[in-house]
Parts: structure tokens; sequence; C-alpha cells
């Protein structure tokens, strides 16, 4: 039964694994509470390794911020998402504005 689960688990890494579906949904909880964006497309996500995933945002932000309230937006994001979720090591995010 082990060997069984760990082959499971292997293959899941293999061929790229995304996160577990509670995990995306407190993720978009945390980025629809941030004041500065408007809206959130599906998040993407895939695990290179148990404690190596990555994490592909498209967001929409608020027209009138300017770059700098964007960039502390998306930096608060980043910090609270990975104090969470610690395995989310790399980000991508494509800015709709």
């Amino acid at each position: 039964m082990v060997a069984i689960i760990l082959g499971y688990k292997t293959k899941g890494l293999l061929v790229g694994e995304g996160a577990d579906p509670w995990v995306l949904d407190d993720i978009k909880q945390i980025i629809q509470r941030d004041k500065a964006v408007i809206s959130l497309h599906p998040l993407l996500t895939m695990h290179f390794c148990p404690n190596n995933a990555l994490l592909v945002l498209n967001t929409h932000f608020q027209p009138q911020l300017k770059t700098r309230e964007v960039e502390q937006a998306i930096a608060q994001i980043e910090q609270v998402v990975q104090a969470k979720n610690p395995e989310i090591k790399i980000f991508l995010l494509r800015l709709d504005l």
C-alpha cells in the first residue's frame, strides 16, 4: 500500500501536479481582499517538488493606481501568500491595468 501511495505522489510531481483546491481557494481569498485588485482570473499552479511550486496570477488592478502602488500591492500579496503557503517559491504575474 505504501508503494502505491508513493508511486501516485511521485507521478503527480513528475507531471507537474497543481495545488490542492483548498490552497487555491485560500490564495484567491488573499488576493481578492486586496483593495488594489479589481478581478482575478483563474490561478495556475505547478509543483516542481514537494516544497517548490509555481503560482501564475492574472490580475486586474485598479486603473487609477500609480506604478509604485501596484508594486506595493504585489509585494503585499506575495508576502501574505508565501507566509501561508511557503512551498510557493516562484510567482509569475500578468497585470491588467
